[in-house]
């Protein structure tokens, strides 16, 4: 039987802390100028659209619409561990099992970055 100890709690509200400071970091690497050198594959995203269901849309627009939800998602998870750290103090087994999702989708984002060979939000 797994049981909450206070170390546990201090590492689960650490990943907490993790999670919100790189959705944060990722958010303000968007308010960057580009790189120098950039120009042409930004053009070359720009250029390539698609139509579905009716809308058009172009690779950049969905590559910059992907990665801030994604930032945002990690800073809605972190917030939303840290409010359940706090609310569910008596319940250890409650946190493991939240731990254990968190651990999942946080594995999920990294195999999905991994797999275009790209740093994952978290």
């Amino acid at each position: 039987m797994l049981r909450e100890t206070p170390r546990g709690r201090g590492f689960f509200a650490g990943g907490a802390t993790a999670l919100i400071v790189g959705g944060l970091m990722h958010i303000v690497a968007h308010l960057q100028p580009p790189r120098p050198g950039s120009e042409a594959a930004h053009d070359a995203m720009v250029a390539f659209s698609v139509t579905a269901l009716g809308l058009t849309w172009n690779v950049s627009d969905a590559f910059e619409v992907s990665s801030r939800s994604f930032a945002a998602l990690s800073i809605l998870v972190g917030v939303i561990d840290l409010y359940v750290l706090r609310a569910l103090r008596p319940l250890g087994t409650a946190l493991v099992g939240l731990a254990l999702v968190n651990a999942v989708g946080a594995g999920a984002l990294a195999a999905i970055a991994g797999s275009r060979s790209v740093a994952p939000p978290l």
